[in-house]
Order: C-alpha cells, then sequence, then structure tokens
C-alpha cells in the first residue's frame, strides 16, 4: 500500500473553453470556516494538527485547513462522469470517489469504471492522510476532460472509504493536484505532467487570477497555457522554486507598515492555490496578529470589522521585491447565524523551521503564473478594477 501525507486543497473551479488559452473560471462558495464554527471545530483543533510528526522539506507542512473555497467540475471516462473537483498547487494527486465507496460517499458523484470503455485497471492500494481524516483507494487510470483538455490514461485515486469531517461536509467530490513533481506511487502520473507529455497546452505555463466574492459568483479564472494581459499591469517579477517540481520559493524579509518586522532572516513559502489563508510560523504570526490588533476569543482570532480600512499594510519581499497586502485582502468576513464577523487571514503554524503558506490571502493581490518548464513563479500587480469583487461580473461577460 503506499501510504503518503498530502495537502488538500480548498479551490476549485467551474470549467470552461476558450480558443487559444484553456480558462477555468473560479466561483468561490460558502465558507468553510463557518461549517467548522457550527460544527464546533475551534481554530485551536485546527492549528494542533500542524504539530503532529511529518516531513521536514516544507511540503509536509501543508495541511488541510478550509476556510473558503471554489467549485469546478470536470469529467473522466467514456461516457464522460462528472465531478466536483478542487485545485491545488500544493499537491499532486488526483482522486475522485468509486462507486465502491460506502456510505460516507452518499453525498459525492462517484465514479463507475465498469461503465466506461476507456477505464483501465491497476489496482494499487493507496492511502493519503489528512489532518482531519484521510481518503483510502485503489489507483484507476481513464481518459479525463479539465477545460475542454482530454487527458488520456490519467492515473487517480478511486477513493473507497472517506474518513473526514471536511469531505463529508463539502460539496466538492474530489481534488486534482497541479504540482508536477511525483512524490509517490499514489501520484506518479501526475495530471499537469501528463499534459505536457501529451503536448496539450501551448506553452508549459499555468496561471490564477482570483479575488474574494460575497455572493457566490465568478471568482477568478485558471489559464493552461498562458496568462492574459487584462488582469495584470506592468510585468510579471519571477523567482525561481528552491525544491524543483514544487511550487515553494524563498521570501527575503516581512514588515508590517515598515515596523514590526518578521522573517528577519528569510523564510521559504509554498505558493497553495488550495488555500484562503496565509500561514506562518508561530512567532510571526502572533507579532502580526498583535500589529494588526487581532483578538483570540474563543479561538479564532477577531478584529473590529469597523476598523479594517485603518488596519496597517503588510509586505512580503521576495527577490528585492516587495509584495504588500491591504487589510481588506487579509482580513476575511462572514456572516454566522446573521452577525457579521471579521477575522484575521493569518493562522499558526506551530513548527519551528521558518516556513509559510502563500494562499488566497496573498494572491489575492497579484496575478500569479506557475511556470512550469523553468522552474519558476511570477507575480503580477493585479489592476484595481480586479482586486475587488465588486468588479467580478466581468469574468461572466
Amino acid at each position: 500500500m503506499y501510504k503518503i501525507r498530502t495537502p488538500l486543497a480548498v479551490l476549485v473551479a467551474f470549467l470552461t473553453f476558450a480558443t487559444a488559452l484553456q480558462r477555468i473560471k473560479l466561483y468561490n462558495m460558502v465558507s468553510l470556516r463557518q461549517k467548522l464554527l457550527e460544527a464546533g471545530i475551534t481554530q485551536n483543533m485546527l492549528e494542533a494538527k500542524y504539530t503532529r510528526a511529518h516531513g521536514k522539506n516544507g511540503v509536509e507542512l501543508l495541511k488541510n485547513y478550509k476556510d473558503a473555497y471554489y467549485y469546478g467540475k470536470i469529467s473522466v471516462g467514456t461516457p464522460p462522469q462528472e465531478f466536483t473537483v478542487l485545485f491545488s498547487t500544493g499537491s499532486s494527486e488526483m482522486w475522485i470517489p468509486s462507486i465502491l465507496c460506502g456510505a460516507e460517499c452518499k453525498a459525492h458523484n462517484k465514479y463507475h469504471h465498469s461503465k466506461s470503455i476507456t477505464y483501465i485497471p491497476d489496482g494499487g492500494k493507496c492511502f493519503l492522510q489528512y489532518g482531519l481524516g484521510s481518503v483510502d483507494g485503489f489507483m484507476s487510470e481513464d481518459v479525463v476532460n479539465i477545460a475542454g483538455i482530454e487527458i488520456k490514461n490519467q492515473s487517480f485515486i478511486e477513493v473507497t472509504e472517506e474518513l473526514s469531517f471536511f469531505l463529508t461536509s463539502a460539496s466538492f467530490d474530489g481534488m486534482v493536484g497541479l504540482r508536477h513533481k511525483p512524490h509517490s506511487n499514489c501520484d506518479a502520473n501526475s495530471v499537469l505532467n501528463n499534459m505536457l507529455a501529451q503536448d496539450l497546452i501551448k506553452k508549459k505555463v499555468f496561471s490564477f487570477y482570483f479575488s474574494r466574492d460575497e455572493e457566490g459568483t465568478a471568482g477568478g479564472e485558471i489559464i493552461f497555457g498562458g496568462s492574459d494581459s487584462r488582469y495584470y499591469e506592468g510585468k510579471f517579477h519571477y523567482t525561481n522554486v528552491i525544491h524543483k517540481g514544487s511550487w515553494i520559493i524563498k521570501v527575503d524579509s516581512g514588515t508590517v507598515n515598515r515596523g514590526v518586522k518578521f522573517c528577519t532572516h528569510g523564510c521559504t513559502a509554498i505558493i497553495e492555490t488550495g488555500t484562503s489563508l496565509i500561514f506562518g510560523p508561530s512567532k510571526d504570526i502572533q507579532r502580526i496578529q498583535h500589529a494588526i490588533g487581532a483578538q483570540k476569543i474563543g479561538g479564532q482570532n477577531f478584529i473590529d470589522c469597523t476598523r479594517i480600512k485603518s488596519l496597517p499594510k503588510i509586505t512580503f519581499t521576495i527577490d528585492k521585491i516587495r509584495y504588500t497586502l491591504d487589510p481588506e485582502h487579509y482580513v476575511h468576513q462572514y456572516t454566522l447565524k446573521g452577525n457579521k464577523h471579521c477575522i484575521s487571514g493569518f493562522l499558526e503554524l506551530e513548527e519551528e523551521e521558518d516556513t509559510w503558506i502563500f494562499g488566497d490571502v496573498f494572491l489575492r493581490s497579484y496575478y500569479t503564473e506557475f511556470d512550469v518548464g523553468k522552474d519558476r513563479i511570477g507575480f503580477a500587480k493585479l489592476k484595481k478594477k480586479y482586486s475587488s469583487s465588486r468588479y467580478l461580473n466581468l469574468l461572466q461577460s
């Protein structure tokens, strides 16, 4: 049996096809943080899972805290069977529920391999461990269609057992990882590598634009094969990844309004499209929470919603380029039982290493290009009109 720990994304997309570039529209869904709070799962419980034993290479630090997510559809098999999936640059696995899965999968679409004429059996066992649960199953191969891109002989996990609060409570069925270097036999034939091997995209590049949308409509776009200059201004600033095949970069330093300093001797960051938060070492996150006036109440880092506009900006320096986050991008606003709440978008990793995870809190401000061919990530400043949820209707035109 192949047994690994893997990040579970919280990013999904509704798939559309464009003539020159393969585009995936992103739609923001109901916050899973709300579901967790309603279920009585506190932030302290979520933080606790980061203290469990795991590897030291940075990628293994990434777990599956859920805050907000995006939904999307892919199809598998011939004739096609549709599934709602998550997309994550922190993982390379693909998995979907099997028809052999029991009651825990009753709310999900399930894959009938016997109904697909392009199905190829594999049978290798695979087990994926997550912070609050796991998935168990076996390997299979079939045709997978993503945004009009037909990927042949794609390997994936048919999940026969799901033991996780997240999987049983969320509306997604499975996951598609966009990390291109496999790290186990569970993902020996990753979706991204298969796209490239079959020459299905024009350039060895994919890019993300997404923005917050409180109403659950279009929240951005993934593009396979290139980038779209209408979303950003200026040029991309590229930084090389430090682990080939994984989306991990070096960060020079961080400041809050050029006053409070953190990551003072440099740190590493996983660029993860699959989470809406920024995770960091406990000592640094505590400095940030104090600087922005976050108050920990009942395990949550609350912020006074009336103070958002007066909160400080937070800057990360990467390859000598300053990337600044405005407060409206690092404060999460949600409604629970009719009351509006504001919570810091920063969360602690209980680790000694200076490892960070940059999710949606960071990526909402920058158009991000993942260059597979050159093992680098590029950031470009979003045009102002695209950095606000008020302008998301443009994506639907």
